[in-house]
């Protein structure tokens, strides 16, 4: 006898033919006694657990119940606010641009500029005139790549506005538009002639900003939600400020930013540049103490670029002081932690404001390897000449620290006066007669 359910799915109906045998059966199972009676039960037995829905078609094998089905996290998110996932949607594509920006041009386009004419070449790389067609070319491909930066950070704006009318206060979108609106510029005019010598032209590298929107969306973050990137949140609000010359609101954020942070390298960076504003308000000895406070964040003069700065900025506050010979010594501090060089100074992400403030420093960074190499001492006062030149020229008379440039212009230039000129070398006449001949368009040799 077969076991049921060894002919697969019980609840499949069997044709005709087996439902009236197994009908048939039954009846005859009723009818009859004796000897087949047995026969009859035996058969219909059989019938029956062959195909028990064609005697019982209502006696079907209930169906499992179902598993409850699963729901994720997205899909509830989606259910209760749709234009909330369409906006974290837009919010990637808005990253994608502005890292795609970034990668185009990594550092800010006055910065670049300035560096490109400020760059001095080895005659190496040709006379006076071929160096400055060679400036002037790389400022147009700068110049490009700026356009084309622009272009990308208007597109993520684009992006961001549109996920911001899905989810007007998701604090993710309100920050990154933020960001975005502080690294958009635009080249106010066509990139300037490269002039000869070591400084840029004092209006040559000018951008236009969107600072006040920028500041304006960072404090709306720090509305919509207080602890959201605070540090971060209030660092950037204090370079905006300072862009926009609100020095004492710049100072507010970047005090904020100090109280936040818990690592020592964004304390450095933010004692730095309270230090900074102090001093661009007008208060270079208020300056001195946050400029210590860096410098024992910083971790020492290990080659780190927080120390040069810090000490850069002393000794810039030290000059204004009147002690200049002390503003030297720190100066030259700075440049021996980068390798005697004013490298610190031209690092991406540096900047000065106003634009003019960088003469400044250069100045007297130069003035400090006028003393670390005497053998380049007439070239580096040279250099420091032209940066404070450039610095008097820039400077309003409004300014507070103008007067002090012109006494260290006024000291460099005496002091250029007094040195020895050299004379220079004789022609090695044995070179002479080793250099090619120029062939004139006939060919006789010239």
């Amino acid at each position: 006898m077969w076991a049921r359910g060894s002919f697969g799915d019980p609840e499949r109906h069997a044709p005709p033919q087996l439902r009236a045998l197994a009908l048939e059966t039954t009846r005859g199972l009723l009818r009859f006694r004796g000897g087949t009676t047995m026969r009859h039960a035996a058969i219909a037995i059989s019938v029956l657990c062959l195909a028990p829905t064609a005697v019982f078609p209502a006696q079907a094998q209930p169906k499992p119940a179902p598993a409850p089905q699963r729901y994720s996290a997205h899909f509830y998110r989606l259910a209760a606010d749709p234009g909330s996932v369409q906006a974290s949607a837009r919010l990637l594509q808005a990253l994608t641009l502005l890292q795609q920006a970034a990668q185009v041009l990594p550092t800010d386009w006055r910065s670049l500029c300035e560096r490109t004419l400020a760059l001095q070449l080895s005659p190496e790389h040709g006379d006076e005139a071929a160096q400055r067609a060679g400036k002037e070319q790389a400022l147009q491909l700068v110049a490009r790549q700026a356009e084309a930066r622009r272009s990308m950070i208007d597109a993520a704006l684009a992006t961001l506005d549109s996920a911001l009318a899905l989810a007007p206060q998701n604090v993710d979108l309100l920050y990154v538009r933020a960001r975005a609106l502080a690294a958009w510029e635009q080249p106010v005019a066509p990139p300037p002639r490269a002039r000869s010598g070591p400084v840029a032209p004092p209006r040559g590298c000018d951008v236009q900003r969107r600072d006040t929107e920028a500041s304006a969306a960072l404090e709306l973050v720090m509305q919509v939600d207080p602890g959201y990137a605070a540090n971060q949140v209030a660092f950037e609000l204090g370079i905006e400020r300072t862009r926009l010359h609100d020095f004492a609101g710049a100072a507010e954020a970047y005090a904020r930013a100090i109280e936040l942070t818990w690592r020592a390298h964004d304390a450095a960076i933010s004692e730095a540049n309270l230090a900074e504003v102090t001093m661009l308000a007008g208060d270079p000895a208020g300056a001195l103490p946050h400029y210590q406070q860096a410098l024992g964040l910083s971790g020492g003069p290990g080659g780190t670029r927080d120390y040069a700065l810090a000490r850069f900025g002393i000794a810039v506050a030290e000059d204004r002081l009147g002690e200049h010979e002390k503003a030297l010594t720190s100066a030259a501090q700075a440049t021996e932690s980068a390798g005697r060089t004013l490298s610190a100074l031209e690092a991406d992400g540096v900047f000065f404001e106003p634009a003019y403030e960088r003469h400044y420093y250069l100045a007297l960074g130069h003035e400090s390897l006028a003393q670390l190499a005497p053998e380049a001492r007439a070239a580096h006062l040279a250099a420091a000449r032209l940066e404070y030149q450039a610095f008097v020229t820039a400077a309003p008379e409004s300014d507070p620290y103008r007067e002090a440039a012109q006494t260290d212009l006024g000291a460099i230039v005496r002091e250029l006066a007094a040195l020895p000129h050299p004379v220079a070398p004789k022609p090695d006449r044995q070179l002479e007669r080793l250099k090619p001949r120029r062939q004139s368009p006939s060919g006789a040799a010239k």
